[in-house]
């Protein structure tokens, strides 16, 4: 793990060659920068090796003070892109090249960016980011190191500076809710949502009710305060149902009945992506990722409702159906669709391989969510990103 630090002391790379000594690409994502805090926190508790410990520390001080002040004296959320040489956020002003220090084309590793990609949202980019300070916190909630602590106060930060600046927002002709990007550079909000996005609902209700509990315990808070921290308490609850749902429709609107990888919300369409164009060519297709099985399985636990299941229920039947790859013994494999819309898969070019996370993450959340609230209880165990679970410290 050492090796990914070894060109800046506080920032991750994104790839590296071990064996000839180079990193490839100075650019990172916020999730390939942040999402492996747990790890490194859990490595640290089981080797007593402060180290691990110490990066976390060291990476959340630079994006406090080095690069979150860059543009802000508020906070205002983190960018979806990190120059991990210069310490600055990374955007673009033509196509996968330049950077917020004055970085040269080629930086990107062959990575082809937005042109404006600096950028604050919850999808992929930054998505594991923001799991991670939850899973974080979750796995030593009573604890009184300072990385725990601070887990929490930097996801709920990040929370209200999202409903500050309108990351979700609701579809003028449907009323469906989703979460959205904002440029910071042309001062603009996206018009799309990402499937990757849906993991949004399960993160969103688990901080929705550890706020409802902090509420609880603090009984010194008056009572003006107390009511506009409820309101955010409704308010997350909402949006974690509103975003689940909205992700159930337009899974259920394909002809698959799963969800393509982007979906728009403009005056030419509400939740649907017709495709059509090079540009939209792999916007259309599934990847067999965990996302959406996960937030039906959080909500499913916190609230009992039967409708997750069934939600649950009709994914399992769908990637049953079109995603299975025959072999000579039966069922040989699952691999996903190029375009969700084209069944069945016999006229289907998807890709030809099954990801890790479909086992690790999108069959366990589907299979737990039949299962007793006793297997893996959420009270007694966190999942990390990629949906392996932890015991939670007492």
């Amino acid at each position: 793990m050492n090796v990914f630090f070894r060109f800046t002391l506080d920032l991750p790379s994104e790839s590296v060659n071990p064996k000839q000594g180079f990193h490839l690409g100075a650019i990172n994502s916020l999730s390939g920068v942040g999402g492996h805090q747990l790890e490194l926190l859990v490595l640290a508790q089981l080797t007593g090796n402060s180290s691990y410990s110490d990066r976390v520390a060291r990476l959340r001080r630079f994006l406090q003070r080095n690069i979150q002040k860059q543009f802000y004296n508020a906070h205002a959320g983190y960018m979806d892109w990190v120059d991990v040489q210069a310490g600055t956020w990374f955007y673009t002003t033509t196509s996968g090249s330049g950077s917020g220090s004055g970085g040269s084309p080629g930086i990107t590793g062959g990575k082809t960016l937005p042109t404006e990609s600096l950028t604050v949202s919850f999808s992929s980019d930054g998505a594991d980011y923001y799991r991670s300070l939850l899973s974080t916190f979750l796995q030593n909630p009573t604890s009184s190191d300072s990385a725990t602590a601070e887990s929490w106060i930097l996801l709920e930060e990040a929370l209200r500076s999202a409903l500050r600046i309108g990351l979700f927002a609701a579809s003028p002709n449907s009323s469906l809710i989703y979460s959205r990007s904002y440029s910071y550079s042309s001062d603009t909000y996206g018009d799309h949502m990402t499937a990757d996005s849906c993991y949004l609902g399960g993160l969103l209700a688990t901080s929705g009710r550890l706020l409802e509990d902090r509420l609880s315990a603090n009984r010194s808070l008056g009572a003006t305060d107390r009511k506009q921290e409820l309101q955010l308490v409704h308010q997350l609850a909402v949006l974690a149902e509103g975003i689940t749902e909205t992700c159930s429709a337009v899974s259920r609107a394909t002809n698959s009945g799963l969800p393509p990888s982007r979906w728009y919300f403009n005056a030419a369409q509400d939740g649907t992506n017709v495709g059509g164009s090079l540009e939209t060519l792999f916007e259309k297709s599934y990847d067999l990722s965990g996302e959406l099985a996960e937030s039906y399985f959080v909500l499913h636990r916190l609230t009992g409702e039967e409708k997750y299941r069934t939600a649950a229920w009709e994914l399992a039947q769908a990637i049953y159906r079109h995603c299975k790859i025959e072999g000579e013994v039966g069922v040989a494999a699952y691999a996903g669709l190029a375009d969700v819309d084209l069944v069945p898969r016999t006229r289907n070019l998807g890709p030809g391989h099954q990801p890790a996370i479909f086992l690790s993450a999108t069959l366990k959340y589907l299979y737990l969510i039949f299962s007793e609230g006793t297997v893996l209880p959420l009270d007694q165990w966190v999942f990390n990103t990629a949906g392996h679970p932890l015991p939670i410290r007492k």
